[in-house]
């Protein structure tokens, strides 16, 4: 995650550019230089990730960077521009992880096909994500904001709760599928979340390598991260990917919180395990499955905010249509799809969605954060930061005496066009 840092009047310009200009096969690199300067001294405006449709098979991710705002008219601190209008954009939330950046993506500046060197599980996050068909948008700190620009770097940072709060949908990226993951994104959704079956799925080993499976997702370093909880708090929507795989945060909380709530209160699912000859070697296979990121983090995203409608949504989800209903899918099919997840679509049926989606979300607000700043900072210890000040930064969009109000704010919303 990009970090705040103290800046002084020589960061007030970007700096020079250093280091090799082309690639040794002669590909231009993108430099500090071919980023288009935002104005970092008025709130507001972000720079959004094009990514452009690709075929399964093509390894090469091309992109291109497009003026984005958080603001609306209304905000009155940015002049009324195009670039100055709001349009739909989704926000990625992952790890960057300790890996250099030696994989690349291509960024389009000016009719030239630029180098942009970039962590390899990103390039990994954005063929993943890229559609087949139309182009999808994306905010990625790793990229849109300029990382040698202090100035702006601040600025973004200090925005960071708006951008994820305004984002059509947040989509996590803890890293790609392996047979692991995917039997436990298929266990939640074909098997857990059928609340009916829960006390056979927890009493017999049939499902000894499934509970396994969702230990290992839950695992991820994706979960301990910090940044994560003001991330997922603040979105609209969020969805989890693992490769192809979807599946809506909502669902995956309700997992994560059976799971620990049957073990905690009975080790019922370590007593199973120990009865299964793969497993029974180890006494008790989930007896700390509280204290990991992704059940602490489950945990502090669902009191953080007080919003009783959101509560009744999450644990008495909508009636299948009949249609729904009717459907069958086959496991691999079921793996990529989300009911709640808005699949990609043109430009205009982004923005006819989101005006409608952000016009209900107006009228019922997440709700009031609950706790101070002090008390999270204290209490959430154990999510990790790569920068020590980020303990702090990381946690201001949601505590009660520091949260921005703009996300609650009305847009104007436009197109990508």
């Amino acid at each position: 995650m990009a970090t705040a840092n103290n800046t002084s009047k020589v960061d007030d310009e970007p700096p020079a550019d250093t280091g090799p200009v082309k690639t040794r096969d002669g590909r231009p690199i993108f430099m500090t230089s071919h980023y288009n300067k935002i104005p970092v001294k008025e709130r507001g405006a972000i720079r959004i990730l094009k990514v452009y449709p690709g075929a399964p098979e093509q390894t090469e991710v091309q992109c291109e960077l497009i003026p984005g705002t958080i603001l609306s008219d209304n905000d009155h601190l940015l002049p009324e521009t195009p670039d100055s209008q709001f349009k739909p954009y989704d926000a990625l939330s992952w790890s960057w992880g300790k890996a250099p950046a030696d994989s690349w993506i291509s960024i389009l500046k000016d009719e030239t096909n630029y180098v942009k060197y970039v962590q390899p599980r990103l390039v990994t996050a954005l063929r993943a994500l890229r559609d087949g068909t139309y182009a999808r948008y994306l905010w990625v700190d790793a990229v849109c904001i300029n990382q040698n620009y202090k100035v702006e770097k601040n600025v973004q940072v200090e925005m960071m709760a708006e951008i994820y709060g305004r984002a059509a949908c947040v989509r996590i990226w803890p890293g790609d599928s392996d047979p692991s993951s995917n039997l436990a994104i298929l266990f939640i959704k074909q098997q857990i979340l059928q609340l009916r079956h829960f006390d056979d799925l927890s009493s017999s080993t049939d499902s000894s390598d499934k509970w396994r499976a969702l230990l290992e997702l839950m695992q991820r370093d994706w979960f301990s991260r910090r940044w994560a909880i003001q991330e997922v708090t603040l979105a609209r929507k969020a969805i989890i990917h693992c490769g192809k795989a979807k599946l809506a945060w909502t669902k995956f909380a309700i997992a994560v919180e059976l799971f620990v709530e049957v073990e905690t209160a009975t080790h019922r699912l370590s007593e199973v395990m120990k009865t299964d000859a793969k497993y029974h070697h180890v006494p008790r296979w989930f007896e700390y499955i509280s204290q990991l990121g992704a059940s602490l983090l489950v945990d502090a995203t669902g009191r953080l905010f007080r919003d009783y409608d959101f509560v009744q949504k999450k644990y008495l989800p909508a009636k299948k249509s009949t249609e729904e209903l009717k459907v069958s899918r086959k496991p691999e099919d079921e793996l990529c799809y989300e009911s709640e997840d808005d699949e990609v679509m043109s430009p205009q049926e982004r923005v006819d969605r989101y005006k409608n989606d952000h016009d209900d979300q107006h009228a019922k607000t997440k709700g009031q954060p609950l706790l101070t700043l002090e008390y999270l900072v204290s209490s959430m210890s154990i999510f990790n930061v790569t920068n020590p000040h980020d303990s702090v930064y990381a946690l201001l969009g949601i505590a009660k005496d520091t949260t921005p109000t703009a996300a609650n704010k009305r847009l104007r919303v436009t197109d990508h066009t």
